[in-house]
């Protein structure tokens, strides 16, 4: 699969979609809500852990890039705990299974990740 960002543009990007997601919604799911809040306070983690969520996608030889990373972001909090203090990647892996907000986000960042237009759609709606 094509990516027409880098590993630290998607990440930029997924930040800032999910950002503004989560400031726009006026009734935030609890699980977004909870989610939100853990994302904040360990955002280098997170960040950290979507960087290699994305390992492997050149080689990904399905339709969308939400299938590989989507499913190896989200895996990571149950199996490498990229966040360390105790119960609380537990929690960020159990409010994404019901995360609205976070998944639209996600989605969207992975569209434009593989998008030849990428760099153009970022630059017009000032996303990195």
């Amino acid at each position: 699969m094509n990516v027409y960002l880098t590993v630290d543009q998607f990440a930029k990007l997924f930040w800032k979609l999910y950002s503004n997601s989560t400031a726009k919604s006026g009734k935030l799911l609890i699980s977004d809500h909870i989610l939100k809040n853990i994302f904040y306070d360990y955002q280098e983690d997170v960040i950290e852990a979507l960087k290699l969520a994305v390992d492997g996608i050149e080689e990904f030889s399905g339709t969308a890039a939400i299938d590989l990373i989507g499913f190896q972001f989200h895996k990571s909090f149950r199996q490498w705990e990229p966040i360390e203090v105790k119960h609380i990647s537990w929690i960020a892996w159990t409010c994404m299974q019901e995360a609205p907000v976070f998944w639209k986000a996600l989605t969207s960042a992975c569209e434009i990740f593989t998008n030849t237009e990428a760099l153009a759609l970022c630059e017009v709606n000032d996303l990195l």
